[in-house]
């Protein structure tokens, strides 16, 4: 074919449609980072309610006036009007509630319904006034006005009158850091409780499937169950930390979340740079991950204030760095490390190099065509693994933006952070799922197998827990293993005669056929191999057959040879 002659329909639109992929591959990429970036800047002021006159004028005057001396004691009159100590309800009780919490708890509300009131009531004085100002207009002979110039006005009151108001005596504000919610059974934030608790249902259930569907040879197996765990617990504190909000249970989430963040990002460059248990780089990173957690985890305990802003910028940057790798591996999977350092790499090359040609691509006994790569393939690079990892990254960043972008709740009950932990809910069941496929494949296709798990070692230190690669392929490879091995039996034969060649030759001798098959030339079983059996044989075909014989036994020797050269 001409290299210089005119272009295929079919190129030409791939050669069209090339930019249009980049375009949208740089248009995601841009996205997720504008996206991710806007959680370094908040746009909610936290905090204004508690800082405001009119609810600590308000909790003071509870706490005085109800209050008891002791914490659960109310102050509440009986039948005859006498003031006398009770306590809570056994609920509020039960989930830590005290006289002054269950006081600051009600002043929230009551200065919320007071700003609300307090707007409703401006909105209706202007609406009054106005239309009594176009009567009276009326009645004194004057010139109406429109629809549209009564509402104009009506708005231009209404503004005036709420712009000389704080935040808090127009709208509902967040006092200590939370928006005002209806509490249910003595929870705080009962849908966020909720949908915190279908996280870790998530994470619960796929334990036993993490355990059963990873492979054991897969290096990071007992990574990612570590991880699972440890997203349990993240989830199992923030469940409690909604349900009430106290100084332990809000650190206790922080650091629990922290620790979570961390663990996702340590797995991710794991896996994405090939960094097996015994890897020196492996044990590297998680003596470095496990300092800084504890550093982080020490500088916000020992601090005068909780640096919430620190907390913040830290989990951001770190799921920021976990999103960017896992899109880098979806849009540039040849970017990260492909094995080639791998000490059994150049065996699994030489077998794929050395993969015997079909028959029908050779039919005449002559060289197979040249393999097309023994490069080993990168798992999860196909373009629907690919698409569902941009998916998720894309998801998650779109999820962690409800956190950023916040809002007041609906009727008291969901916000933005309890829409944030719902739509975790999915995201962590497909993530899962992505992650055991990309396991598998790992190890399917030779790219990445470890050592085979152990039942005794497992109650041990678990980075010792794997044996050497090269023993579970021979021992414990199973049907990887005796396929490995039967493809370096036919690599050795195909280096003397054709597959195909020595299975019809050998046929055609058992059955009888082999003096029809010379005498007939291109006609017989063999096609055009008849010559082949002439010239090595003679005529009546029995020197062919006693010839190919002795070369059929000469090949699988050296099918022997090269099986023990190459370790299999």
């Amino acid at each position: 074919m001409n290299e210089s002659g005119p272009s295929t329909p079919r190129s030409s639109a791939r050669a069209a449609a090339t930019p249009r992929r980049r375009s949208r591959r740089t248009t995601l990429v841009t996205t997720l980072i504008v996206l991710v970036l806007c959680a370094l800047f908040p746009l909610s002021q936290a905090s204004q309610g508690d800082r405001s006159p009119e609810y600590r004028h308000c909790v003071s005057s509870c706490t005085a006036d109800v209050c008891g001396p002791l914490p659960h004691e109310v102050m509440a009159p009986d039948g005859d009007g006498t003031v006398v100590p009770s306590k809570l309800p056994f609920v509020l009780r039960l989930t830590a509630w005290t006289c002054p919490d269950d006081c600051a708890y009600h002043c929230t509300h009551r200065v919320t319904n007071d700003a609300f009131g307090r707007v409703k009531d401006i909105k209706d004085e202007a609406k009054s006034s106005v239309w009594a100002e176009v009567q009276s207009a009326i009645a004194s002979g004057g010139r109406g006005a429109s629809r549209k110039e009564i509402n104009e006005r009506i708005q231009a009151r209404i503004k005036a009158a709420i712009d000389t108001l704080t935040p808090v005596q127009k709208q509902m504000v967040q006092y200590h850091g939370k928006w005002v919610f209806i509490r249910v059974l003595g929870t705080q934030e009962p849908l966020s409780v909720l949908f915190s608790l279908m996280n870790l249902a998530v994470h619960v259930k796929y334990i036993p499937i993490l355990s059963k569907k990873l492979p054991d040879v897969f290096p990071l197996k007992l990574v990612y169950l570590a991880h699972a765990f440890i997203s349990c617990n993240a989830w199992t504190w923030s469940a409690i930390f909604h349900a009430r909000d106290k100084s332990f249970t809000e650190r206790m989430d922080y650091f629990s979340a922290g620790a979570a963040i961390l663990s996702g990002f340590f797995f991710t460059i794991a896996r994405l740079f090939r960094m097996a248990p015994q890897d020196p780089r492996f044990s590297l990173s998680l003596k470095v991950c496990g300092a800084a957690l504890a550093l982080h985890i020490l500088y916000l305990s020992l601090a005068s204030r909780f640096d919430y802003s620190y907390n913040m910028t830290v989990n951001v940057l770190l799921a920021l760095g976990h999103n960017l790798l896992w899109l880098a591996y979806s849009l540039v999977p040849g970017f990260f490390p492909d094995g080639s350092r791998d000490p059994y790499y150049a065996t699994r090359a030489a077998l794929r190099a050395h993969k015997p040609g079909s028959g029908l691509t050779t039919p005449n006994g002559g060289s197979p065509p040249a393999p097309v790569s023994s490069k080993v393939q990168l798992p999860s690079t196909s373009k629907k693994a690919r698409r569902r990892l941009r998916l998720i990254v894309l998801l998650l960043t779109l999820a962690a933006c409800l956190e950023i972008l916040d809002f007041p709740p609906l009727l008291r009950a969901l916000d933005a952070h309890a829409l944030w932990h719902l739509a975790t809910v999915p995201i962590a069941a497909m993530w899962y799922d992505w992650i055991i496929e990309d396991a598998q494949e790992c190890v399917s296709n030779a790219f990445w197998i470890g050592e085979p798990l152990r039942e005794e070692v497992l109650a041990g230190p678990w980075l010792g827990a794997l044996q050497k690669a090269r023993a579970w392929a021979r021992q414990t490879a199973g049907p990887i293993g005796a396929n490995i091995q039967r493809t370096s039996r036919r690599a050795a034969g195909n280096i003397e005669l054709t597959a195909l060649t020595d299975s019809l030759t050998a046929l055609a001798n058992r059955a009888g056929f082999s003096s029809g098959v010379s005498a007939n030339g291109g006609g017989g079983l063999a096609g055009g191999s008849s010559s082949s059996f002439s010239h090595s044989g003679g005529e009546n075909g029995s020197g062919g057959h006693h010839h190919h014989h002795e070369r059929g036994k000469g090949a699988e020797k050296k099918s022997d040879e090269l099986s023990e050269r190459m370790g299999v």
